[in-house]
């Protein structure tokens, strides 16, 4: 397992492009929860991964 992390910090007019911004973060709280309260957000905006890999046939 390992953590991952579903929006960025916007540190201000750098020329950068956020991948993952706030609205991404509010929609990813919209749909488990059904809104973006800061608590939704909260959750939101942490999670988990893994990676597995698997042979056919054994």
């Amino acid at each position: 397992m390992g953590p991952t992390a579903n929006t960025e910090a916007d540190f201000g007019p750098w020329g950068e492009d956020l991948y993952i911004g706030d609205l991404d973060r509010a929609f990813l709280a919209g749909v488990p929860y059904g809104d973006s309260s800061p608590e939704s957000l909260g959750k939101a905006g942490r999670g988990g991964g893994a990676i597995a890999n698997f042979r056919r046939g054994r």
